[in-house]
């Protein structure tokens, strides 16, 4: 498949770049406090490059030029596919930005599907209750007795990662990951080697630095060696440092606009970002243990659960303890794991961006398992290689066959 950019669509890239980037400084300037390990990202936690933007003075001025790079997408001629992600992209960033700066009233189901483009819908019981059946049937017929938490907890102990094994175990997977990703196709990746860091006391299981080539793994709370593998392909490889690679290699090499060098909070390119992520174990087939299952459906429930937790405060005004509490009890994790969970869920930046992470799991995950193995390279050179949001990388299926 052959994905076109048009000269107009690298010159208006370039405009919304500059524009993005003056809103990440002039919100740095504004901020006064926070949570400070997600407070120092910014509306931009990444720029891959040194691009040096053209300060814009107000965010008023930054709106406007993004509302003309807007109306000039809307009317160009180019690649459909293209054009319907930057009219999501673009706007999302507008209505952080009215969100951010001019404080404008939204409820949380608006500034989900404002920013994200993505059904902004709580998880249901029923949908949950789904996932909770099909984890109590791989426990049973791996032998664990009792309900659902009892046998969880007697596979959780039988899989544990020791604290005292966790820097080892990190190390071999990150090794691991890349060679995996490597024999998956990513030749980028041959010397992009990727420290692992414990740290303490993080709103975070993991945090990905691209530009120090470090992942951040909190070390108060407790991994399994298969929820542990399916986090190090999230974070790692083929998960966010393979795709920011990638992106930034197209970039340099002028195969790709410049917009694909941001990771910007909250917009419509967060979803495919955490689900390509997400999907990292599935797509280079480190999954084919039955723990390895019972470490996907559980993380699925996290995610999932993630989403019920912010709806439950942030739309139904739940008081944080109870949601803790709800967190810990349905899932069985520790009070160090509620306790960060409930940290990033009130960091008011990342207050929409927890639907990132199953939404653009679902998504990306729905349309890898549609298509026939000789389609699924094609798909992912598509995904990796060219900016999408959930519903753009979704046309997949249709306009890639």
């Amino acid at each position: 498949m052959e994905y076109k950019y048009t000269d107009l669509d690298f010159k208006l890239a370039e405009r919304y770049v500059h524009a993005v980037l003056s809103m990440d400084v002039l919100y740095r300037k504004a901020q006064s406090g926070g949570d400070a390990s997600l407070a120092k990202e910014g509306l931009v936690p990444v720029n891959l490059t040194d691009f040096k933007h053209n300060q814009l003075e107000s965010y008023d001025e930054a709106r406007a030029e993004l509302k003309d790079v807007y109306n000039q997408y809307a009317t160009a001629k180019m690649n459909d596919m293209r054009k319907n992600y930057m009219l999501e992209q673009v706007q999302s960033v507008i209505n952080l930005g009215d969100w951010v700066f001019n404080k404008r009233e939204f409820t949380y189901r608006e500034i989900v599907a404002g920013t994200l483009f993505i059904n902004q819908n709580t998880v249901t019981e029923h949908q949950l209750d789904r996932e909770r059946k099909r984890l109590f049937s791989l426990l049973s017929d791996r032998g664990y007795k009792g309900d659902l938490m009892q046998k969880f907890d007697q596979w959780k102990n039988d899989n544990l990662v020791k604290p005292a094994d966790l820097q080892k175990t990190l190390d071999e997977m990150s090794k691991e990951t890349q060679r995996l990703a490597l024999k998956l196709g990513f030749d980028e990746v041959h010397d992009v080697d990727v420290k692992c860091v414990v740290e303490h006391d993080r709103p975070y299981s993991g945090y990905c630095d691209y530009p120090g080539r470090t992942i951040y793994i909190n070390g108060d709370m407790e991994y399994t060696y298969p929820i542990l593998k399916h986090l190090m392909c999230h974070e790692v490889h083929p998960g966010h440092i393979t795709h920011m690679h990638v992106r930034r290699l197209g970039y340099e090499k002028g195969l790709i606009p410049a917009d694909a060098i941001l990771v910007i909070t909250n917009t419509a390119s967060s979803g495919v970002f955490e689900g390509l992520a997400d999907n990292g174990q599935l797509f280079t087939g480190w999954d084919k243990e039955a723990d390895d299952e019972i470490g996907r459906v559980y993380s699925n429930l996290t995610a999932m659960t993630g989403i019920k937790m912010a709806h439950m405060m942030h739309e139904e005004n739940v008081e944080p303890d109870v949601v803790k509490k709800y967190f810990r009890e349905t899932l069985g994790k520790n009070e160090a794991a509620g306790d960060s969970k409930v940290r990033f869920l009130t960091f008011p930046l990342r207050k929409p961006f927890i639907y990132s992470y199953w939404r653009g799991n679902e998504a990306v995950r729905q349309i890898y398992l549609n298509l026939e193995k000789h389609e699924q390279w094609e798909f992912l050179r598509f995904a990796y290689h060219n900016m999408h949001s959930v519903n753009s990388v979704s046309q997949f299926l249709s306009w890639g066959m």
